[in-house]
């Protein structure tokens, strides 16, 4: 229902609590001056009852059309059902007002003004419920409740109407039935359980979370075993510390290396211009007091580096496993290294490797707690890296989560890697890079702002402890907190079946008493929901 369905909501109220307060006083005095004044009772009483009838119509056309937004975002509606309960509780009024041969004057007199008044505390309460609309979340356990109940709701009232009918008759049947199909609504569990699930989302929220809006990615957490994960900028820190730059070619300095290297890494016509190696490039080279080199025709090469066009030669920065596979490069140096813990860049002109860029990026002190975490809930970790191995093992050591670390590895082929082991049932990613077209995962994390694409989007790596906490007390939401309303439910449902029992001959106001306590259970309801979104 949009906002305005709302206003047409209160409009009806108005008019059936007007409606209500006329009838009722007006009814009595027509009674009671019968004999004095010539009219026709019967006709009276007809006048009056299609006025209600229309009143009523005009409503379930509201309830019809409101169904169908609530069925868009909860797969069904509860709304069908109240229409189908209050249009039987209307054939049951017509059949008291003018069927029914009766000589107890409220019989006559206030059967249309109480029916009204039930009219107006359904409206009440499917207008709190409505209020609830912007402040709940939908997942699939509450679509799941909604459908559930009504069938429940639905079966209570044919028991009741067969039964009751079959063994007193069918007005108490008719009366007692419709008690039972407005004593609940279907949606509660549904809204309620919806209102401590946006209280756990607000609290992502403020941590700078975003979560995809096409589905509900957060109850797959409680399933995954296996997370593949970058090691630059996730396991490590954001930064990295240049540890040294060489020159391999007499014809340049090491400062000319630098030159160069800044030149390129830095040049803001790339998109890796603000990698964290360009950052510390740039900081070494301001350090140093060297200029960055000018370049022109600048292309980024993903995974591999950085190419353009320096006082008429081509140059390029590029990564060591690039390097490997398409010059000749120095092994027992770039062993050395490696040994170190450091990773490598390589300094290209033309077809010749002329110097390199040795750099490390230490471990995170945050990795020793998210290891810990990852272990208690047996999630194996999955390192596959295109840099150096040296960088790679000092993460191995710290971390036991860690099952499987591949390092210099080719960009296909490290693509090629993640894949065989994103195919694998309850396996994510998690990475800080924009992911490749091609690389197909059930759920995708972010963390940064640089990738784009992805089902989660996290600030710090320390985050995912938050989004598994909030997987587990979405499960809480979803079954404790329906299970709670639901045994609630099922005991107003044997209230109202019962209700038939004690009422007798005041059983026309059992469907009253019904819309009473649904209303003031949804009233309830509303008010600790608030409560709970506010924390």
């Amino acid at each position: 229902m949009k906002q305005v369905g709302r206003i047409k909501y209160i409009w009806t109220l108005l008019i059936a609590i007007i409606f209500a307060v006329g009838a009722g006083l007006s009814l009595p005095i027509f009674l009671n001056s019968m004999a004095l004044i010539n009219f026709d009772w019967q006709y009276t009483k007809i006048s009056i009852f299609a006025i209600v009838a229309l009143l009523t119509l005009w409503f379930d056309y509201q309830l019809f059309r409101a169904a169908e937004g609530q069925r868009k975002r909860f797969g069904s509606s509860s709304l069908l059902l109240a229409l189908s309960v209050q249009t039987l509780w209307l054939v049951a009024v017509g059949y008291l007002l003018l069927v029914k041969t009766s000589n107890q004057a409220i019989l006559l007199t206030m059967t249309v003004p109480f029916y009204l008044v039930g009219v107006a505390g359904l409206i009440i309460s499917l207008i709190v419920m409505k209020q609830q609309d912007h402040v709940i979340n939908v997942g699939t356990a509450q679509k799941r409740s909604l459908f559930r109940w009504n069938i429940i709701i639905s079966l209570f009232f044919i028991y009741a109407l067969l039964f009751f009918g079959l063994t007193a008759n069918w007005m108490t049947g008719i009366t007692i039935a419709v008690s039972v199909g407005l004593i609940i609504d279907p949606a509660w569990a549904a809204y309620y359980s919806g209102a401590k699930r946006q209280m756990i989302l607000n609290r992502l929220t403020r941590k700078g979370v975003v979560l995809s809006e096409e589905r509900d990615v957060l109850p797959m957490l409680r399933d995954v075993k296996n997370i593949v994960i970058e090691k630059s900028g996730l396991l490590t820190t954001p930064g990295v510390m240049i540890r040294t730059i060489q020159s391999y070619d007499d014809r340049y300095s090491d400062f000319d290396i630098l030159g160069i290297a800044t030149g390129l890494a830095t040049d803001i016509r790339t998109n890796d211009y603000q990698s964290p190696l360009a950052v510390a490039i740039k900081a070494y080279a301001d350090a140093k007091g060297v200029f960055p080199s000018k370049v022109s025709e600048p292309r980024y090469l993903p995974e591999i580096g950085i190419e353009g066009v320096i006082n008429n030669g081509r140059y390029a920065f590029v990564s060591a496993t690039y390097a490997q596979e398409h010059y000749g490069i120095n092994e027992r140096h770039f062993g050395q290294i490696n040994a170190l813990g450091n990773s490598v860049s390589y300094v290209v002109e033309g077809e010749r490797v002329i110097g390199v860029v040795a750099f490390h990026a230490p471990a995170t002190y945050s990795i020793m707690s998210l290891d810990r975490f990852f272990l208690e809930r047996s999630i194996k970790l999955h390192v596959i890296s295109a840099d150096t191995r040296g960088s790679v093992e000092e993460v191995t050591q710290i971390m036991n989560s860690v099952v499987e670390a591949e390092a210099n590895l080719k960009p296909a082929d490290k693509i090629a890697k993640q894949q065989a082991i994103l195919d694998e049932p309850n396996t994510i990613l998690i990475t800080n890079q924009e992911p490749s077209a091609t690389l197909n995962a059930d759920l995708v994390i972010a963390v940064g702002d640089r990738p784009k694409q992805a089902d989660i989007k996290i600030w710090a790596i320390e985050d995912l402890v938050a989004l598994w906490e909030a997987s587990g007390q979405l499960a809480y939401a979803d079954s404790r907190t329906m299970t709670t309303v639901a045994i609630l439910k099922l005991l107003l449902l044997v209230l109202a079946s019962g209700l038939g029992m004690f009422l007798v001959s005041w059983l026309f106001i059992a469907p009253i008493i019904a819309v009473g306590i649904r209303l003031i259970v949804t009233l309830l309801l509303k008010f600790i929901a608030k409560k709970q979104t506010n924390k």
